[in-house]
């Protein structure tokens, strides 16, 4: 069982690895929820929607927590 553990191992390494040099940087995940804080900031101005100041308050706690860490 131990053998079948590691030659596992050995065979999804490379996997792994690959999945983590693809993995998206923090800069880049801010990036994506700024965007779609954008949108749907968007879309509630154009349906006149009353709870904006709510939703813009939402959004910049979570880009605030979304942050990456300063130089």
């Amino acid at each position: 069982a131990m053998k079948i553990i590691v030659l596992l191992a050995v065979l999804f390494a490379p996997f792994a690895a690959q999945e983590t040099a693809n993995a998206a940087s923090p800069e880049e995940n801010y990036a994506a929820a700024r965007n779609a804080h954008i949108k749907a900031l968007q879309a509630a101005n154009a349906r006149g929607d009353k709870n904006q100041e709510a939703l813009h308050d939402r959004a910049l706690a979570d880009l605030d927590r979304a942050a990456p860490p300063s130089a």
